[in-house]
C-alpha cells in the first residue's frame, strides 16, 4: 500500500511520513499541490492524505483535479487541515468527492485507524465513490471561492488583534523606557542613538531630542573610546557585555556609569547606565584614608622596632658591664626574646600587606640568630626545616615567635653538649583548613630521666607553657630519639 501525503509544513510531513512508515506503509510525500498531482498521475498512489492550505495549488484545488482524472479519481482522499476545520469547510470537501474530512490535531492511533478503515474499505470495494460530481462546477467555484474569503477574512482579523496587541505591547515598552529611572539607551551598530529615555538625558545633561542626533563616542570621556571599541567585538561575540565607563556631560562634568548592553537584533543594542559617580568617589575616600591608615601602621612598627632596638642596646651595655657569667646569659637570652619581637615588627614594616608575616622567611632569621647568638659552632648542629607558606597575623606571630625562639635556644644549650653533633628539626604544616602544626624537634641526648616538665621552674619552659595557652594551642613532648615538641593551633591563627 502506498500513500501520497501533501502538505507543506515539513514537520507535519515527516510525522505523518514516519508514522505510516513504521505501520508498513510505503510513503510518498510533496510540499505542494502541484507537486503531489505530479507525482499521482506519474504513479497512482493508494490513498493520498492533504493539507488544504498550501501554496501554488491548495488542498480542495488538487482534490478536484485528481476526482476529474478518470485513472486517479477513485483514489481515496483525505483531507487533514488545522486550519478549514468549519462546517462549510468540510462541505467542501465532501462535494468535491474527498473520503475523510479530519481536523488537527488528532491522536495518532485514532488517525491511524481511520485511515485502515478507509483502506479495508476501498480494497473491499465498499467505500462509497463518486461517479461524478452532484454540484455543477460553478456552485464549486463560488463554495470554493467563500472558503477562501472565509480564512481571508480570519486571517486578517487574526493580524487585527495582532496589531492591537503589538500597539498595546508597545505602549506598555515606551511607558517602562520612559519611566525607568536608569538610563536607557538603544544604538545601532555605529553607535548612533535610534532611542533613549528621559533618564538618559537628565544623565548626560541633553536632550532626548539632541541625543538622537548624536552617538556614544560623543558621550565617551577621553581615552575611552578605544577600550569601549574592543568591548563592542566582545558584545557582538557574547551577546552581552558589562563595564564600566567615564562618561562627559553636557556642562563638561565627568561622571562615571556602569554600562550594561546586550545585544537586540543584528544591528540593534540595548545599554542600560547605571550613575554610579558617588559611589567612586566613596571609593576613592576609603582608598585614600586607608592608604593614610596604612602608612601610620608602618611608622608605628617601625617605632615599635626601634624602641626594642634600644632595650636590645641597653641589655648588650649591661652585659658588658657584669661579671657574673649567669647574669651575661640571661640577659642574652631575654635579648633574643626581645628580638624575636622586634623581628615581626620589622617584617610588618617591609610587608606588602600588614594584615601578617610570611612564617617561611620569619622562622629562617629566627633560627639565624639563635644560632649566632650561642656561639654555636658551624657543622655541628645541622638545621632542617620543612614550612609550608603560611601567614600569621601580628596577635598571634609574636607569641609564636616567642614559643619557636624557646624550643630552638633549648636545643642549642641542652641538646648537644660537648662535641655531640646533630640536627634540629622544624615543620609547620596545615593539617586542615581550621589547625595548624608546629613540631621542633632535635636528636640530641633527650630529657635526663625522672624530669617532669610540668614541674620545672624554668623561665623558657615557663614562656612556651604560657605562650601556648595565650594564643589557645595544644602543647605536647614526644619522646624517641631526642625530643620532639608538638604544638597543633586552632583557627583563628
Amino acid at each position: 500500500m502506498k500513500i501520497l501525503i501533501v502538505d507543506d509544513e515539513d514537520n507535519s510531513r515527516i510525522y505523518l511520513e514516519r508514522a505510516l512508515k513504521a505501520q508498513g506503509y510505503g510513503v510518498e510525500s510533496a510540499a505542494t499541490g502541484t507537486q503531489a498531482l505530479a507525482l499521482a498521475r506519474h504513479s497512482p498512489p493508494d490513498m493520498i492524505i492533504s493539507d488544504i492550505l498550501m501554496p501554488e495549488m491548495d488542498g480542495f484545488m488538487l482534490c478536484r483535479q485528481i476526482k476529474e482524472d478518470e485513472r486517479l479519481k477513485t483514489i481515496p482522499f483525505v483531507f487533514y487541515s488545522a486550519t478549514y476545520c468549519e462546517r462549510d469547510d468540510e462541505k467542501l470537501a465532501m462535494s468535491l468527492g474527498a473520503s475523510r474530512f479530519i481536523v488537527k490535531p488528532m491522536e495518532l492511533q485514532d488517525f491511524l485507524l481511520i485511515i485502515l478503515k478507509i483502506l479495508e474499505e476501498d480494497k473491499g470495494k465498499t467505500l462509497a465513490v463518486p461517479e461524478s460530481t452532484k454540484i455543477e462546477p460553478e456552485e464549486l467555484d463560488q463554495m470554493h471561492l467563500e472558503a477562501l474569503t472565509r480564512k481571508l477574512l480570519k486571517k486578517i482579523n487574526q493580524l487585527e488583534e495582532s496589531r492591537k496587541d503589538i500597539e498595546e505591547s508597545e505602549k506598555k515598552y515606551r511607558a517602562y523606557i520612559d519611566e525607568s529611572p536608569t538610563a536607557i539607551f538603544v544604538t545601532d551598530g555605529q553607535g548612533r542613538f535610534l532611542e533613549v529615555n528621559q533618564a538618559a538625558g537628565r544623565l548626560t545633561g541633553y536632550s532626548p531630542e539632541e541625543l538622537l542626533n548624536m552617538t556614544i563616542l560623543d558621550l565617551l570621556a577621553s581615552g575611552e573610546g578605544d577600550r569601549l571599541r574592543s568591548r563592542f567585538t566582545d558584545l557582538q561575540k557574547d551577546g552581552r557585555i558589562m563595564e564600566e565607563v567615564e562618561l562627559r556631560r553636557r556642562d563638561e562634568s565627568s561622571i562615571f556609569v556602569i554600562l550594561n548592553a546586550a545585544g537586540l537584533t543584528n544591528d540593534r543594542y540595548i545599554a542600560f547606565c547605571q550613575d554610579i559617580t558617588e559611589r567612586k568617589r566613596a571609593e576613592e575616600i576609603i582608598k585614600a584614608s586607608l592608604k593614610e591608615k596604612e602608612v601610620m601602621l608602618r611608622e608605628i612598627h617601625h617605632r615599635v622596632k626601634n624602641n626594642l632596638q634600644i632595650i636590645i642596646g641597653l641589655l648588650n651595655l649591661q652585659s658588658e658591664y657584669s661579671k657574673d657569667a649567669h647574669v651575661t646569659s640571661h640577659l642574652g637570652e631575654c635579648r633574643n626574646r626581645i628580638k624575636t619581637m622586634a623581628s615581626v615588627h620589622e617584617k610588618l614594616c617591609r610587608a606588602p600587606n600588614l594584615a601578617g608575616i610570611d612564617l617561611k622567611d620569619y622562622i629562617d632569621d629566627l633560627v639565624g640568630t639563635a644560632f649566632i647568638s650561642y656561639g654555636t659552632i658551624p657543622g655541628k648542629v645541622r638545621i632542617e626545616t620543612k614550612v609550608e607558606a603560611i601567614n600569621l597575623g601580628i596577635d598571634t606571630a609574636v607569641p609564636f615567635g616567642l614559643i619557636l625562639n624557646e624550643l630552638v635556644s633549648n636545643c642549642l644549650k641542652h641538646a648537644f653538649p660537648g662535641d655531640r653533633k646533630g640536627t634540629i628539626s622544624i615543620s609547620l604544616r596545615v593539617l586542615d583548613v581550621d589547625q595548624l602544626e608546629l613540631i621542633v624537634a632535635d636528636d640530641g641526648v633527650g630529657l635526663p630521666a625522672g624530669l617532669d616538665l610540668s614541674r620545672t621552674l624554668s623561665l623558657g619552659w615557663e614562656l612556651i607553657t604560657g605562650l601556648t595557652r595565650q594564643i589557645k594551642g595544644k602543647l605536647e613532648i614526644l619522646k624517641d630519639t631526642g625530643v620532639a615538641v608538638r604544638i597543633t593551633l586552632n583557627k583563628p591563627f
